[in-house]
């Protein structure tokens, strides 16, 4: 699809739950050759970030005006008085998230968003990831939450120019442990799950989880699923094999090896041990 086939409103509100590091909120694309400008001053109530694919405008950040084009990134912070419009003729058309969050504003300073609102990317900006993502809006009416983070991390990642900031990394592995406490009941749920919840490659989700919690993706998953076993082995009636069921394991063998070599006995040592220190 081309550019020109897509609408020139795209628009998609996203509800997260549970989420407080860093929020995306909203997502969109606008083609000023077609939508009116708004040209009033305002205060935002959450931090918006755009990518210019075409055109030129104008910004306005608490009185200050930027001039601003295509390939260049524009982020207005949350409670500033600000204004930005396209140059009548050469009308730009950009994408934008609106994002907040309690890392919100360390991010947005990190990038340097604080001190100049707009940045020139380089060559390692790939804009057809947030091409692609508004063409999904446009043709099929919405996007999933977790590739829409995803190419806003990439931006973030652009934008923050290599710097060492872990910020957008440690949200996407604490999305990845979020996912396996919900999901490590499910015994098809494994790694590979993960990622493609992400919309990241496996290979990737699961370097840059070691590399900030020093165990790999799997080992936490067992973990996770283990530690679960144990709550149930010492506070329910279940048998082992009930247990084991219940944590996400189809072969009772295979979780009885599990638990005994993660915490050095076995499934009835442990019930008989921890059941009498209950009582």
């Amino acid at each position: 699809m081309r550019r020109e086939d897509i609408k020139t409103h795209v628009y998609q509100t996203f509800f997260p739950e549970n989420e407080k590091d860093l929020v995306l909120y909203d997502i969109g694309y606008d083609d000023f050759k077609e939508v009116k400008p708004y040209k009033v001053p305002r205060v935002l109530n959450r931090n918006a970030l755009h990518y210019v694919f075409r055109g030129k405008g104008i910004l306005y950040v608490n009185g200050k005006k930027y001039d601003v084009c295509e390939k260049q990134f524009f982020c207005v912070a949350k409670g500033v008085d600000t204004c930005y419009y396209p140059v009548e003729g050469e009308e730009w058309a950009y994408a934008w998230f609106s994002y907040d969050g309690e890392l919100a504003d360390e991010i947005t300073s990190k990038a340097g968003f604080s001190k100049n609102p707009v940045m020139t990317v380089d060559k390692t900006f790939n804009e057809s990831l947030l091409f692609e993502l508004v063409r999904e809006c446009n043709d099929v009416g919405k996007t999933g939450y977790y590739n829409a983070k995803s190419v806003f991390y990439k931006c973030l990642d652009v934008a923050i120019k290599g710097e060492t900031f872990t910020s957008p990394v440690s949200v996407l592995v604490k999305d990845a442990t979020s996912l396996i406490e919900m999901n490590y009941p499910n015994p098809d749920f494994n790694v590979e799950s993960i990622a493609n919840a992400l919309h990241v490659s496996h290979s990737y989700l699961s370097r840059v989880y070691r590399e900030y919690e020093g165990v790999t993706l799997s080992s936490k998953l067992i973990k996770v699923r283990l530690i679960k076993a144990a709550e149930l082995l010492s506070k329910t009636p279940l048998t082992a094999k009930e247990v084991g069921y219940k944590v996400g394991y189809r072969d009772d063998v295979h979780f009885l090896k599990a638990f005994k070599k993660f915490y050095g006995m076995t499934t009835k040592e442990y019930k008989r041990k921890n059941s009498r220190e209950n009582n």
